[in-house]
């Protein structure tokens, strides 16, 4: 599969998860659909190029959203991220500069465009990063 158009996306309700992967797909990305956080953290394991992931905050798997994403970042994943809540103040503390919220309820239009936002920021950070200088930004950085 090629990187710059492979998405994880997280959702533990499957009507959700199946509507956001019509769209995705729909949109011309490859798809890997994770229903929590465990088998977000297996299929990243399994696919290292994913090249964004999409994640609601509220997943089972013993983790929510976002620290299932720090999670990934901590084993070597360069993959911009989209973090999806309903609650703005619940996770915006914890995203860092350079993720992407999204919050509900949103559209097509809206999730491409966060899509397209986390991968912009995220190839900011990973320039500053290949040039030897330390990640730029706490959190969710590259």
């Amino acid at each position: 599969m090629a990187k710059d158009n492979l998405v994880l996306l997280v959702e533990d309700d499957s009507d959700t998860r199946e509507v956001m992967a019509l769209l995705l797909d729909a949109a011309g990305y490859q798809v890997l659909s994770a229903r929590d956080a465990k088998t977000g953290l297996k299929l990243i394991d399994e696919q290292p190029d994913i090249d964004v992931i999409v994640t609601d905050v509220n997943i089972g798997g013993g983790q929510d959203g976002i620290s299932m994403a720090e999670e990934i970042r901590r084993r070597g994943s360069h993959a911009a991220v989209v973090v999806i809540s309903g609650d703005p103040e619940a996770s915006s503390e914890r995203l860092g500069p350079t993720a992407t919220f999204l919050p509900k309820p949103y559209d097509r239009k809206a999730l491409l465009a966060a899509i397209a936002d986390a991968r912009a920021k995220n190839a900011r950070a990973c320039a500053v990063a290949d040039d030897g200088n330390p990640p730029p930004y706490p959190g969710l950085s590259h």
